[in-house]
C-alpha cells in the first residue's frame, strides 16, 4: 500500500502542514486573536491530522530500524555460519597435509626403533 510508505505520509504532512497555515492566514485577516484562533474547529482538526501523520511517520521509522537491525542480525549470522566452515576445511587440510608428512616420519622412526629392540632380544 502507499500509505504505508514513509514520503507518501511525508506528503501528507507537508499537504496538512500547508493548510494549517492556510488557514491560520485567513483567520489573521480576519483579526482573530491567538487564543480564538486555537479554538477554531478547522485548526483543531488540521492539527489532529497532522498529530496523527506524524505518529504513522513514527511508526514506520521503528519499523524500518527494526527491518534493518534484522538485516545486520541475519548478515552476521551468515557471516558466523561461513566462517568455522571454512576453518574447519582449511584445518583438515592442514592436518591432512601435515599428518601425511609428519606422521609418516614418526611412523618410520617408530618402525625402526621396533626392529631393533625385537633385534637385539
Amino acid at each position: 500500500m502507499a500509505s504505508k510508505d514513509k514520503s507518501v505520509r511525508e506528503n501528507q504532512l507537508a499537504y496538512w502542514q500547508a493548510k494549517l497555515s492556510e488557514r491560520k492566514r485567513l483567520l489573521q485577516a480576519d483579526n482573530v486573536s491567538a487564543e480564538e484562533m486555537k479554538k477554531d474547529p478547522a485548526v483543531k482538526r488540521i492539527l489532529a491530522k497532522i498529530r496523527e501523520v506524524n505518529s504513522r511517520i513514527a511508526s514506520i521509522i521503528v519499523l524500518e530500524k527494526k527491518k534493518e537491525s534484522l538485516e545486520a542480525h541475519k548478515k552476521q549470522k551468515e557471516a558466523a555460519e561461513k566462517k568455522p566452515k571454512e576453518k574447519q576445511d582449511k584445518e583438515d587440510k592442514e592436518e591432512d597435509a601435515a599428518e601425511s608428512k609428519t606422521q609418516q616420519k614418526k611412523k618410520a622412526k617408530l618402525e625402526k626403533k621396533k626392529a631393533q629392540k625385537t633385534s637385539e632380544e
